[in-house]
């Protein structure tokens, strides 16, 4: 499911860097094993900061730009490919989803663009907890955009 061989992998060539640029750093230096230890220190801070900074910048450009723009999309996705409007006020997407999948009372090709999204549901997910929540959010969004729950045929399925 998570592809957490490939995580490794990264984790370990990223480790292998710091460690040959700290040896490089301490045998131009003094030599000492001290100074190898607190340059992999170092490198280690200046990478968790990098990848702190990388992750506000990507958020704020979530929010200020590409969440507007997904959104739209998927939108776009619902309406190209006639979704039905929402039955029940309480169905978040993912219930509604499973709806439309368990029901042979819809077209084939719709479940087959039902089956579609939650692979990339799952894709999204396996990419990382951020970007799994952010594109769960982007597509609740788009569906109380274009499925508001106060116009649902019914409340509740009980």
């Amino acid at each position: 499911m998570f592809d957490n061989v490939g995580r490794i992998i990264a984790a370990g060539v990223s480790l292998g860097i710091y460690v040959l640029l700290a040896l490089g750093y301490a045998s131009l230096t003094d030599g000492h094993t001290n100074t190898f230890w607190y340059s992999l220190l170092v490198l280690g801070a200046f990478g968790l900061l990098f990848v702190i900074v990388n992750a506000i910048g990507t958020s704020v450009a979530w929010w200020l730009h590409s969440k507007h723009r997904i959104v739209g999309e998927m939108i776009e996705m619902l309406r190209k490919n006639s979704f039905p409007m929402r039955e029940y006020a309480t169905d978040n997407f993912a219930n509604y989803l499973a709806r439309l999948e368990g029901n042979t009372g819809y077209p084939v090709e719709l479940r087959k663009v039902v089956d579609q999204i939650e692979k990339s549901r799952l894709m999204a997910e396996e990419a990382g907890m951020l970007n799994g929540f952010r594109y769960e959010r982007a597509w609740d969004a788009a569906f109380e955009e274009y499925a508001p729950k106060a116009q649902a045929a019914k409340h509740s399925p009980t």
